[in-house]
């Protein structure tokens, strides 16, 4: 059952950190320059899809506190590692962002070394 909420929260923080990137581009065009100073970026918190995006991982630190009192950390910790590949993928199909090889290559030594770590002994 730790490892359930460990994927929860890794799955909770996904959507938040997608959800903030997503509304952030949408607000750029828009808003260039109101949300780059204090006055304008206190005005995200205001925003809807913020706020959904901060209660996301609100969310995701309950599951964390969950998996915790179930798993030892060495266990659930390296699981958290889910998170920047998915953003990395996120990013690539959702955003278009663009990659390089050395991107590709950073990303399949992190599921290596994730691989490696979590693999029973």
């Amino acid at each position: 059952m730790g490892y359930l909420y460990t994927l929860l929260c890794v799955a909770f923080t996904v959507v938040g950190q997608a959800l903030i990137k997503w509304r952030l581009e949408n607000l750029k065009s828009k808003f260039s320059t109101d949300y780059s100073t204090m006055v304008g970026g206190a005005k995200l918190f205001l925003d809807p899809i913020i706020i959904v995006a901060l209660g996301s991982a609100f969310v995701a630190s309950f599951f964390w506190l969950r998996a915790m009192s179930l798993l030892d950390i060495t266990k659930a910790y390296p699981l958290t590692m889910l998170s920047p590949i998915l953003i990395f993928v996120y990013a690539f199909f959702a955003l278009d962002e663009k990659v390089s090889i050395i991107n590709i290559v950073g990303l399949l030594f992190t599921i290596v070394g994730l691989i490696l770590v979590t693999r029973q002994v």
